[in-house]
């Protein structure tokens, strides 16, 4: 055990936090949460006949019942914003989609944290041939 007297200060409690700090940094610095990793997304939107898939990365934070979402493609082209609010896991958002003279769209889903400690998020548009959007994290 580390015990030194420097300047007649105990040097024990800055060490033993200094090496906790290094092997546990979330526990000092906030934990790990959702908020904090990077998501998946996929977005599916009806066209004429098709439907255009869209898939990326995104950036997620969850915070006393809002959600707001950064999606990016593949190049990381910041393709929508999603912002809204959770409340015993329904969702009720707007989809602002960036690089377009589209509307804002009205989505509602779900978001379900499975078992295994993966969370998912549904949206769906709620007319007929809309936009849906999946988000996921493990």
């Amino acid at each position: 055990m580390l015990k030194s007297k420097k300047n007649g200060v105990l040097w024990i409690v800055p060490i033993t936090f200094l090496c906790l700090f290094l092997v546990y940094p979330n526990a000092f610095c906030g934990s790990s949460s959702e908020s904090n990793k990077r998501w998946q997304w996929f977005s599916a939107l009806s066209l004429q006949n098709n439907w255009r898939i869209l898939q990326g990365s995104a950036d997620v934070v969850l915070n006393n019942g809002n959600i707001k979402a950064e999606l990016y493609d593949a190049t990381s082209f910041h393709r929508m914003t999603i912002t809204g609010s959770i409340k015993k896991g329904r969702i009720e958002a707007t989809a602002i989609r960036h690089g377009t003279d589209d509307e804002p769209r009205k989505l509602t889903g779900m978001m379900t944290r499975h078992e295994w400690g993966r969370s998912s998020i549904l949206l769906l548009e709620n007319y007929a041939g809309g936009l849906v959007i999946g988000i996921t994290i493990d």
